[in-house]
């Protein structure tokens, strides 16, 4: 772990947000065919008997992403487990938020389905409704839930069809299209569609370049790449929503050197977009992290404040971009890893759900891992219906320390990149100075042990590409791929 980063989440154990939040329902239409949103409660009913309410979109066209997430008020603030019935074969199911999404293959009808919730003495539940799966290529119906006044312990009902094949892919955000026609980032599906392509490529490896995080010209690891390389650039830009101690990128997006700003220029260009997210804790005093995922709690309040932050931020970027919204998941001086993996993978779920049912729909969502992890990780991966892409770390990739985890991600079938990688872990004046490391061996190292991996991204500061030895021979090797050799 890089020095500077672990200082910028030292202040972490310390700072507890203080946000308030305000979880209400999304507002909108529902489809002419779409069954009525409103809950009805079953068993003996009180005043905190927990509700359900939403409108699922009631037809999706094969192959396209079907995403379903009930708006839920509970005012007891237990703990809600939630069920179904007649579930979709192609669908999974999320048991903690009540979330019904999935990618159907073929044409066919699904009935009397059922989604209910339950405190420990009362269920309510939704009415049934049926999912019309029409051919591939028709323009799928949906709709969103009318319900309001969710309580704080609420996440909001909203039905999202969306293109392509990824588990949460669409259209990307407001001008995706526009702003980066022809580029893989044109829309998720087209992102996740290229990097699926390219590990069976002789041109397989993008490269990429983190910004950096705590200067106040972030691009400044960026811009001085092209002198050292022949005119090339890097493909990859790493930008960030949001990095606890950074002072612009995530917490002045809209800046000239802010995250939307960034984002959006390279974009532009038809560059591919890695967005990375290190958080405060959300932990309120007195609370545990199982607390994040438990409705009710302040801690889940908190998590779900924050997480509306990033969601206006994300409904600003200008097309498709790769989220890793949380870094080095198995990361010791994080917050999120928690007291147990399970823990982790609930709040993942959760996040994923939410934010989807928010309308951000232009994020693939990057799981990321560091290299010392022996198991390979596993017990942190949430399930293939809630990532995309998969991603390490390594201070250099190597063979003893990525095996495990390179060959566990190699089990999930998505795409393989190397989200942060440099000359060494701590990056400290002490460590690594420019010029004291040999870039030509990450590069040869990826393509002799790890041929399936997509994409390496160069850490910032005295990592950068442009900082030590090797940044000509590794922008022209004939595996990699430059920001000119994107399809556009």
């Amino acid at each position: 772990m890089k020095s500077e980063k672990s200082w910028g989440i030292l202040s972490q154990a310390l700072a507890v947000l203080t946000l308030t939040v305000a979880l209400a329902g999304c507002g909108g239409s529902s489809d002419a065919g779409s069954t009525a949103g409103t809950s009805t409660v079953s068993g003996t009913g009180t005043a905190a008997s927990p509700t359900v309410s939403g409108t699922p979109a009631t037809t999706v066209a094969a192959n396209n992403r079907y995403s379903f997430v009930p708006t839920v008020a509970n005012p007891s603030g237990t703990a809600l487990s939630f069920g179904i019935q007649n579930k979709p074969d192609w669908a999974t199911f999320a048991e903690t938020t009540g979330a019904l999404s999935g990618t159907p293959s073929a044409p066919g009808q699904y009935s009397n389905i059922v989604i209910t919730a339950n405190d420990g003495t009362t269920t309510s539940e939704l009415p049934a409704f049926s999912i019309q799966v029409t051919p591939a290529g028709t323009t799928p119906a949906s709709s969103s839930s009318s319900s309001s006044g969710a309580s704080s312990s609420s996440s909001s009902g909203a039905a999202a069809v969306t293109s392509g094949s990824s588990s949460s892919s669409s259209s990307g955000g407001a001008s995706s299209v526009a702003s980066a026609n022809g580029s893989p980032s044109s829309s998720p599906a087209a992102l996740l569609a290229y990097l699926t392509g390219l590990a069976s490529q002789t041109r397989h490896i993008l490269v990429g370049q983190h910004t950096n995080y705590w200067d106040n010209n972030p691009m400044d690891t960026v811009t001085p790449i092209p002198s050292g390389s022949n005119g090339s650039q890097v493909a990859i830009l790493g930008t960030s929503n949001d990095w606890t101690g950074s002072g612009t990128e995530g917490l002045n997006p809209n800046a000239s050197n802010g995250f939307v700003t960034l984002t959006n220029a390279w974009l532009a260009q038809g560059g591919i977009v890695e967005v990375s997210e290190s958080p405060n804790s959300p932990i309120a005093s007195g609370e545990t992290y199982a607390d994040v995922h438990t409705p009710g709690t302040q801690s889940y309040a908190n998590w779900h404040s924050y997480l509306d932050a990033q969601i206006v931020k994300f409904k600003q970027v200008n097309g498709a971009v790769l989220w890793r919204p949380f870094n080095e998941i198995n990361g010791s001086w994080s917050w999120w890893p928690g007291e147990t993996a399970a823990d982790f993978v609930l709040v993942w779920q959760q996040t994923h759900d939410y934010v989807i049912s928010q309308g951000v729909t232009n994020v693939l969502w990057l799981w990321n891992i560091n290299d010392w992890d022996s198991s390979g990780g596993g017990s942190w991966y949430p399930g293939s219906s809630y990532v995309d892409v998969v991603s390490i770390d390594a201070y250099p990739p190597d063979t003893q320390g990525v095996n495990q985890v390179y060959n566990f991600e190699l089990t999930t079938g998505k795409p393989i990149i190397f989200a942060e990688v440099g000359g060494d872990s701590n990056n400290s004046a002490a460590d690594i100075q420019p010029g004291m490391f040999n870039n030509d061996t990450i590069i040869a190292t990826v393509k002799a042990s790890f041929p399936k991996a997509v994409a390496i991204v160069f850490w910032c500061q005295n990592e950068g590409l442009a900082l030590q030895q090797g940044e000509s021979s590794v922008m022209s090797d004939p595996a990699v791929i430059t920001l000119g050799a994107l399809p556009q």
